[in-house]
């Protein structure tokens, strides 16, 4: 497809690219469409690109547009000191200054192959022109990083658009989703094999997938598998995330990231010195059921926010089908707040952030012997954390692996109405509102759209899916477990 681009929005992009993770916000208070183009770039879908002074495609909609001239004002102190009071022409004096540094990498209204920029950048693009760029830390080394993501995404596209499907190995089968995730890779993409230390876990797995085991870590790090799906336990994620990170493969993980937020904060250094890309699987953000509720508590209807519950339970525990390494608290971090309640957080997050405190109740609740006496460490198999916000906000996150049949539960209150989702499968929605007079409607449900795996697999990044999102979640589960 074809995008017209500012010449400091471009360099924008591929600075973030790396930033990021390849992963871009869509959202913005202002209706512009910045988020969605970097989705593009990272994936490589944009083929033609137009370079221009004036409005490019990503402000196009923002309404802070007049007459394709940005009425947006800096705040009084950068207003200071750059010596203008609108961003425009801040702007057009910095796309001007780019125009003229590099006239045939830059030039305006002219249609050129992203191909052909790409390759005149690695060439021409110099630290001193990357700078001109509002100076950041770390933005020289991230923009070239960003630019070579972004030629590794325009040919894993067009790879795709020939046939070619992404090679992924399974780093590990330790997690119950892992046969799960590699059939869902091998109809997606191709299998080049697995990894897992565990002999009788390797067996087990490869009763359901009859796919090559490697030898070691190493043997599959330098195997010409493009990327790779994280099912290790959990308290090894940051060595072998970190590894795959630096051998240069695309990585999807099973959450939670890591344990511990300093973990998360090496994990991301590693992404950005390797420039990758980067998935963590939190599906419930692409449930139908959800993401209707979602859209409903975020387009403003509600007004502001003052409560969300969630709750998700199984019977992995009181039907005794959870394995026995579940309940390692080293390997996992905790019980059911961390495994099954992570769905929960993640959502809570995408509504309302990172909460200021919690507190938790976790209990033993299970009465049969068999998964008793698998946990040994004592983990929580029924759990409830109670978040609290900045602004009074509450939010109420209930999980645990002794409830069967129970119906997931979403819920949103505001100060004008409320919205939620409850039922078995894809839940029903409905909602309570101003806007409907005080009526309980049903809330239409939004189209399907592929899981963060099978974005991954496509070469698509999965918005709120990203490395910030997987910061969050341990951020959160550290407070929910900061008392035990």
């Amino acid at each position: 497809m074809k995008a017209t681009f500012k010449p400091h929005h471009f360099l924008d992009f591929l600075y973030e690219l790396a930033e990021n993770g390849g992963v871009f916000d869509t959202f913005s208070p202002y209706g512009h469409i910045m988020g969605y183009y970097g989705n593009l770039l990272s994936a490589g879908k944009i083929d033609t690109i137009v370079f221009t002074s004036g409005a490019d495609d990503p402000c196009a909609p923002c309404r802070k547009l007049n007459e394709g001239i940005c009425a947006d004002l800096f705040p009084p102190d950068v207003a200071a000191r750059y010596g203008v009071d609108r961003k425009y022409d801040y702007n057009l004096k910095l796309d001007l200054t780019f125009h003229h540094a590099l006239p045939d990498v830059f030039p305006f209204d002219q249609e050129r192959s992203i191909d052909e920029v790409f390759s005149m950048l690695q060439e021409k693009l110099t630290p001193e022109i990357i700078l001109l760029n509002w100076p950041r830390e770390n933005r020289v080394k991230l923009t070239y990083r960003g630019l070579a993501m972004a030629i590794s995404a325009r040919a894993n596209h067009k790879k795709q658009e020939e046939g070619s499907r992404m090679k992924i190995a399974i780093l590990g089968v330790w997690h119950v989703h892992a046969a799960g995730y590699c059939k869902t890779a091998m109809e997606n993409g191709e299998v080049v094999g697995f990894y897992e230390p565990d002999d009788a876990l390797a067996a087990e797995f490869q009763k359901e997938c009859p796919v090559p085991r490697f030898a070691s870590l190493d043997e599959l790090l330098t195997s010409d598998a493009e990327g790779v799906i994280v099912c290790s336990a959990t308290n090894e994620h940051p060595d072998t995330i970190i590894r795959a990170a630096k051998a240069g493969k695309r990585i999807f993980t099973e959450k939670v990231l890591a344990l511990t937020s300093a973990q998360c904060e090496e994990i991301e250094t590693a992404f950005k010195e390797n420039g990758t890309f980067f998935t963590i699987s939190y599906p419930q953000k692409y449930f139908r059921d959800n993401r209707a509720v979602i859209e409903v508590a975020k387009s403003g209807e509600l007004g502001k926010i003052n409560f969300v519950r969630f709750r998700n339970c199984h019977n992995g525990s009181s039907r005794d089908w959870l394995p026995p390494h579940f309940y390692n608290q080293a390997q996992c971090g905790g019980g059911a707040m961390i495994d099954l309640g992570a769905h929960g957080m993640y959502l809570i997050h995408q509504l309302l952030g990172l909460p200021s405190s919690a507190v938790s109740q976790f209990t033993r609740s299970c009465t049969d012997p068999g998964a008793n006496a698998k946990n040994t460490d004592g983990v929580e198999d029924n759990a409830v954390t109670v978040m609290q916000y900045e602004n009074g906000a509450i939010a109420v996150n209930e999980t645990g692996f002794v409830t069967s049949y129970a119906p997931p539960i979403f819920e949103v209150y505001g100060e004008k109405g409320w919205v939620k989702k409850e039922g078995k499968g894809i839940g029903e929605v409905t909602k309570c509102t101003e806007t409907t007079n005080g009526e309980i409607v049903s809330v239409p449900l939004a189209a399907s759209l592929p899981s963060p795996l099978e974005q991954f697999l496509s070469g698509e990044p999965a918005e709120g899916c990203g490395i910030t999102e997987a910061k969050a979640l341990t951020r959160m589960m550290e407070l929910a477990y900061g008392q035990f």
